[in-house]
């Protein structure tokens, strides 16, 4: 009996997120193609990502799909393979100003005119609330729990890092939330369909350009100010070199943590603030911060599994909802 693994060859593993194992394949033909799969309980990203992917199957920018099917208990996806390719973030850990800089280029041209085709629809008060409180206040929590052994450095009102005192991560996003100038900034921004999960890792260098991996839907706000803040999450953010951070812990709420970042990210994070105040004027770089922030907090219980390792993605957290406060108290000065 043929099974989906049938007349292929296991080539790779890949790291893969949306609830799927990913790898690289070779058929009885001798064709590459990466595939990814989910049992059918927990599909529904998954299938989330061939129906968007679909919908783009005409530009370079997108993966082509080969194959999306149900196949004896499991959702299949098929996508073509890049040979030769490397992710934006290997480009930026390497110092490649400019490959990086013409890859944002053609990737924000592409967003703008193909996905962010804005409608009219702003966001309520209660929508801002639901996402705060979906985002924020319930990883934190579920961080509690998952990493007992830091609930010190998680309830506490404050923090030292590297010496410096911060307010946690609660209280100084209550404390943003309650600047009326911020709720403007984010109610400011209208609706769109985007990509949702723009980060370095996600942005295929090819030998024909670039192209977009792994769509998310989870974001419950959807605005090109979303796009910019997983960018951030990956230039400003430090996301990929925390895992290689050096850290000391010095008490219950005190620790030293060292990250190296490229040389190239203040030139590259002040092309991205050019950027988002070209597209989307002052009101839009706060807004792209405020999602930076939240999207960090998003993944903390992801982190929250690797002990100790929790503690530089915590951190910097908090260096950047500390950031975020003062870009709100600034607002409107």
């Amino acid at each position: 009996m043929k099974t989906m693994f049938s007349d292929l060859k296991l080539l790779q593993k890949l790291q893969g997120g949306s609830k799927s194992v990913t790898a690289v394949f070779e058929d009885d033909l001798g064709q590459y193609f990466v595939r990814k799969m989910a049992p059918l309980p927990q599909a529904s990203k998954l299938i989330y990502q061939a129906n968007w992917l679909k919908q783009f199957q005409m530009f370079s920018e997108i993966p082509r799909v080969l194959r999306a099917a149900y196949d004896d208990g499991f959702f299949i996806l098929d996508l073509n393979y890049y040979s030769n390719a490397e992710t934006l973030s290997h480009a930026y850990l390497n110092e490649d100003l400019n490959s990086v800089s013409e890859a944002l280029g053609q990737m924000l041209s592409f967003a703008q005119s193909k996905l962010h085709l804005q409608s009219e629809i702003q966001y309520s008060d209660k929508l801002l609330a639901d996402y705060f409180d979906s985002k924020v206040y319930q990883k934190i929590e579920q961080c509690r729990f998952l990493v007992s052994k830091f609930e010190s450095f998680l309830v506490s009102k404050t923090v030292v890092i590297n010496g410096k005192e911060y307010l946690n991560v609660l209280p100084a996003f209550q404390e943003v939330l309650r600047i009326d100038n911020a709720r403007r900034a984010l109610k400011a921004q209208t609706a769109c369909l985007i990509h949702g999960d723009l980060t370095f890792e996600n942005i295929l260098l090819t030998n024909n350009g670039v192209v977009l991996l792994d769509p998310n839907d989870e974001n419950i706000l959807s605005d090109p100010a979303v796009e910019f803040g997983k960018l951030l999450q990956s230039v400003h953010g430090n996301y990929e070199q925390l895992a290689q951070a050096r850290i000391q812990i010095q008490g219950p709420q005190q620790c030293v943590v060292h990250v190296e970042a490229p040389k190239i990210q203040a030139e590259l994070l002040k092309m991205i603030e050019a950027e988002i105040v070209r597209r989307h004027g002052p009101l839009g770089v706060f807004a792209s911060y405020f999602h930076e922030t939240v999207h960090f907090v998003r993944l903390l219980p992801y982190k929250a599994r690797l002990g100790s390792g929790f503690i530089p993605y915590f951190s910097r957290a908090v260096q950047l909802v500390n950031e975020l406060k003062e870009r709100a108290e600034q607002l409107g000065r």
